[in-house]
């Protein structure tokens, strides 16, 4: 069974690694496919969460072993990413399914940084990087809290 997130854009595609969230000290797979734009989009998203304390996110070339895979989703379906998890046939849940897509070329950041926060488990908010539709730069107090890691530095502070 597929359970779609609406996000915004971007694609983590994971290996049957038994867990479908992504750790805060996961490892990151970056398709090939990734665009240079998304690509380093991608990267200073990860970096991002990674300033706040909270996270420990890797990128890694190598598809297996990892945690999560962004890839690149191609034209725009009406939103600018998307998150899912997959079960594999075995009935092992996949970890999440991160694509960004061409429309989002001046946001992959920002977009970036709300599918990874999906992949972790954070839904959807009215204000910060997890509203919907945000173009947010940075990791807000809100996310981190949601994450249940509160007490780490955010871009506002």
């Amino acid at each position: 069974m597929r359970l779609p997130i609406l996000l915004l854009a971007l694609t983590l595609t994971l290996p049957a690694c038994g867990s479908d969230l992504l750790p805060t000290d996961g490892t990151v797979f970056l398709d090939p496919s990734l665009p240079t734009a998304a690509r380093q989009g991608a990267l200073e998203a990860l970096a991002e969460w990674n300033a706040t304390g909270a996270t420990q996110l890797t990128y890694t070339d190598d598809a297996y072993p990892c945690d999560a895979v962004i890839t690149f989703g191609g034209k725009s379906r009406g939103f600018a990413g998307w998150t899912s998890t997959r079960t594999a046939g075995d009935g092992r849940r996949q970890p999440p399914r991160i694509s960004l897509y061409l429309t989002t070329v001046p946001y992959y950041k920002s977009v970036a940084l709300h599918e990874l926060g999906h992949a972790m488990g954070l839904p959807h908010a009215h204000t910060g990087i997890m509203a919907d539709g945000s173009h947010q730069e940075c990791v807000d107090r809100g996310a981190l809290d949601s994450l249940g890691r509160d007490g780490f530095p955010t871009c506002a502070e």
